[in-house]
């Protein structure tokens, strides 16, 4: 089977069959650009790339990021030949982006080695870098200025730096709701913020992009991260375990969802699968299964890496079987 072939063929079989069954991949169609690194034929995954739906870019990109998050030199063999342009860059600067977290791990800064913390800062100067280019060298992409923000996090850069991160981002005229939420992460108590910053942000910029109905999302997505604090850094379960079913909190979602549903706009794939996810979970948390059994229905069991890279695939378990 040709390449071409192949790339049609993966687009059919898995565009009609990833609704039913176990968790699915959140990008299938990514296959298609797998079977090109794998050959080593640049031009074919670009071209892929460029003619994907454009709801799927985001999330092929964002998968094939992940999928090889433990690898060094993945897009060597491209960028030798391309070290200036756009999408080469772009896909180099999310890998490493990407890699430099599985370096550094996800728990607790002060459970990170100096060697780990090394390597980390190390790599993100380098995925800064081809982002950098790739902002330069091509069409203005809001992917780029998206994982710039999360890099400059990571860098432990200024406020002034990561806010010229999320000015770049609203020049925009479509948001790109996980640039927010890289901002939103930023701008927590773990990171560089407080709750009290995080909560403004994400009211403020739901509430201004409001016909863009996935950008409510930013409300449980707040939420997850105060519970995390509660539960990982705080160390205070009792209080984490009922944090979702105070009155304030399950009213503030709750009204968060009836305003995703009335703004919805089936074209935004990706997006949505984020707002999908997050709105199931901090639901299912809130004890209103039947709402958040309808976002597991509509997200087609389709697991965003954020949230389920810090909850897990048991936690997703467990969710559906309180939502059946």
């Amino acid at each position: 089977m040709g390449l071409s072939t192949f790339f049609s063929h993966i687009k059919f079989s898995l565009t009609n069959n990833y609704y039913f069954g176990a968790p699915q991949s959140y990008s299938p169609l990514s296959k298609g650009l797998e079977l090109a690194m794998q050959s080593n034929e640049w031009k074919g995954f670009e071209n892929f790339y460029v003619n994907l739906p454009h709801g799927e870019k985001h999330l092929a990109l964002q998968a094939i990021s992940q999928k090889y998050n433990n690898k060094e030199g993945v897009f060597d063999p491209w960028i030798q030949d391309h070290k200036e342009e756009h999408i080469p860059n772009l896909f180099n600067g999310a890998h490493l982006m990407a890699l430099a977290w599985e370096y550094r791990g996800y728990g607790k800064g002060e459970e990170v080695t100096e060697d780990r913390f090394e390597l980390f800062f190390e790599t993100l100067n380098r995925a800064y870098d081809a982002l950098a280019k790739a902002k330069v060298n091509g069409p203005q992409n809001s992917e780029v200025i998206s994982r710039m923000i999360r890099v400059l996090m990571g860098l432990q850069a200024t406020w002034e730096d990561i806010d010229w991160g999320l000015s770049q981002l609203d020049s925009y005229e479509k948001p790109n709701l996980y640039g927010y939420l890289n901002y939103l992460i930023a701008s927590c108590e773990k990171w560089h913020g407080s709750h009290d910053k995080m909560f403004e942000f994400a009211k403020q910029y739901s509430s201004k992009n409001i016909g863009y109905g996935y950008m409510l999302a930013l409300i449980p997505s707040a939420h997850i991260e105060r519970w995390l604090y509660m539960s990982w850094w705080e160390n205070i379960p009792a209080q984490a375990d009922t944090y979702f079913q105070r009155p304030e909190v399950k009213e503030e979602l709750l009204s968060a969802d009836e305003m995703f549903a009335n703004n919805y706009s089936h074209t935004d794939i990706s997006f949505n699968l984020y707002a999908h996810n997050l709105f199931a979970y901090s639901l299912y948390r809130a004890g209103e299964y039947k709402l958040a059994q309808e976002h597991i229905k509509a997200s087609a069991k389709r697991l965003t890496p954020y949230p389920w890279d810090f909850l897990g695939l048991e936690e997703y378990t467990f969710m559906l079987q309180s939502c059946k």
